[in-house]
């Protein structure tokens, strides 16, 4: 299309032509778009009223004009009707007898989601023969006309064995230029988004009780209506954009970009929604080359190595589409695979970089130790570090979090501490080991205490910054809570670890804490001063996750650290 068409009195007079700016817009559509005309409830549902209430719009005008159970044309359809002449099902609710409604908002631009309820009862051809009729009205008022593939029906619903050859038929002819050119300025591929046929996610796609509507909630990321406002944003938004009238390429934001540390022999799949090309589409389309078994595939269809042309599927590309490249890594660390990805007339060189041979952080526990010095310093002599890295300490007391802990005379620095209301404080502390030996750990609490509980090890071959604690700042444990004892979600890099303390506390003797699912338990101490325990169980876990521990009802505190290798 040109960057500027002629409005009606331009026309007839030859005087030149005016920008194409959108300033004002109708949605048509059915119960997909909206229930009723322009409603006031329930707007957050549809892709429609999402698009139409973003602020980043509030410079278009957008009567979103849908209607549940509309048609392009109803039962009564045998030709072009009379204004008025076509009752649909309900009476009145056709795209055809409100020709004239729509018109009158004097909009530059008219999407329109329907054919479901047209393609349930009549054939392509004369859903087609519909569009037909309805397009000289509202083209020759300058207005511009875009059609909306509808979704696909659920395979759990009842008539998808007749429906979907219908639809794809349909969905086929909108794509192919010829034919759609001769009643729409454009096509907007909302309907094939491949989520929708994808047989892993389609019952999140489309609603489960009716098997025909999307899910709602277009800000809702798991939802169907939320890839339909995917689609129909990057659409318009493209179609607003006069200066992408012609263009030959994506907006330079919609391109995948490079990535480094992907894991070696992995076949990862990269999606890109086209936005930014030429408004009625191209059909140069796309292609990708790179490692032997790189395809794309468009909508969801074939993978192949080109889409969206005459000769590859889809014979077209439209702004809104869905790419999934999909791209063999190398088996070997730290090599590089790069693929070239053309999209209209652009190509573009991407590199995917496998992670390098690291080797993984470790936490090479040494003991769990209890003292009773009935004092403020508690100093645990002739302790054993016997591997070189970030010396990870955890110390439980029935006083308060130490003032300071030094090992071998090096200052320690405390990560953080968690506090109960009546068993004492955990913390947990790193220092610097740049050599084995034997040391002494010194403990200075702010008050007396009877006894303490050090668990004390090193994390090895880890990058000396935290990557996250749990809890992520002091404050107070979990009340009178059951088993299990849990630390908040952890989540740890590729060859990293996360190293959790859980504080446990009773009467003259307890029953030590085991590990819970995805921890391993390391090791578990504890001491008995006046008829109190304090001791210490120490878990791991390589995985994303919470650490956690079974133990007796309680309140108890816990805390942990996560490493990632050194080098990633």
């Amino acid at each position: 299309m040109g960057l500027s068409i002629p409005d009606l009195a331009t026309r007839r007079s030859g005087t030149a032509a005016v920008p194409f700016v959108i300033t004002n817009m109708v949605i048509e559509g059915d119960s997909q778009t909206s229930t009723t005309p322009d409603q006031s409830t329930n707007r957050d549902a549809f892709y429609s009223y999402t698009y139409a209430d973003d602020p980043a719009n509030a410079a278009v005008t957008i009567h979103v004009r849908a209607q549940a159970s509309r048609t392009v044309g109803g039962a009564a359809y045998s030709g072009p009707p009379l204004e008025g002449a076509d009752t649909g099902s309900p009476t009145g609710n056709t795209l055809l007898d409100h020709r004239s409604d729509d018109v009158a908002f004097g909009p530059q631009l008219l999407t329109a989601m329907l054919g479901s309820n047209d393609l349930g009862t009549f054939s392509v051809d004369n859903t087609i023969a519909k569009w037909l009729a309805y397009a000289p009205t509202v083209r020759g008022a300058g207005i511009k006309l875009g059609v909306v593939a509808p979704p696909p029906y659920h395979p759990g619903h009842p008539s998808y064995g007749a429906f979907m050859p219908l639809w794809s038929d349909y969905v086929s002819r909108l794509r192919t230029p010829s034919v759609r050119s001769t009643f729409a300025d454009y096509y907007i591929p909302l309907g094939e988004h491949p989520d929708f046929r994808d047989p892993a996610l389609v019952d999140a796609m489309i609603n489960a009780s009716d098997k025909l509507h999307l899910t709602p909630g277009a800000s809702v990321i798991t939802s169907g209506q939320y890839r339909a406002y995917q689609v129909y944003k990057a659409a318009i938004d493209t179609i607003r954009d006069q200066s992408r009238t012609n263009s030959s390429s994506m907006y330079g934001s919609s391109w995948p970009t490079s990535e480094t540390n992907l894991t070696p022999g992995a076949t990862i799949t990269r999606r890109v929604i086209i936005k930014g090309i030429a408004h009625a589409g191209l059909t140069s389309g796309a292609s990708v080359s790179g490692p032997t078994g790189t395809t794309i595939a468009l909508n969801g269809g074939i993978a192949s190595s080109v889409v969206g042309t005459n000769s590859g599927d889809g014979r077209a590309i439209y702004n809104g589409d869905v790419l999934d490249i999909a791209i063999p890594l190398s088996a070997l660390n730290s090599t590089a695979v790069s693929i070239d990805l053309t999209i209209g007339g652009e190509t573009r060189t991407i590199t995917y970089t496998t992670t390098a041979n690291v080797t993984p952080a470790t936490y090479a526990h040494q003991d769990v130790m209890n003292v009773q010095p009935a004092d403020s310093v508690h100093t645990y002599t002739g302790l054993a570090f016997d591997n070189v890295g970030i010396g990870l300490l955890a110390i439980y007391s029935p006083a308060a979090a130490p003032t300071g802990i030094s090992v071998g005379g090096v200052s320690a620095t405390r990560l953080v501490k968690q506090t109960t209301d009546f068993s004492g404080q955990l913390s947990i502390w790193t220092v610097p080991i740049t050599a084995t030996g034997v040391r002494n750990v010194v403990v200075t609490l702010p008050t007396w205490a009877g006894q303490s509980t050090l668990s004390w090890g090193v994390v090895k071959n880890a990058d000396a910054t935290m990557q996250q604690l749990s809890p992520a700042s002091d404050g107070s444990a979990p009340t009178s809570e059951a088993s299990p004892h849990a630390t908040g979600g952890l989540t740890v890099p590729a060859n990293g670890i996360a190293v959790a303390f859980f504080g446990e506390y009773g009467g003259t003797s307890i029953t030590p804490a085991t590990a819970g699912s995805g921890t391993t338990l390391i090791d578990e101490g504890s001491g008995a001063y006046q008829g109190e325990s304090y001791g210490i169980a120490v878990g791991t876990r390589t995985t994303t996750g919470a650490a956690s521990f079974a133990f007796a009802f309680g309140t108890y505190p816990r805390a942990a650290a996560v490493f990632k290798a050194a080098g990633t």
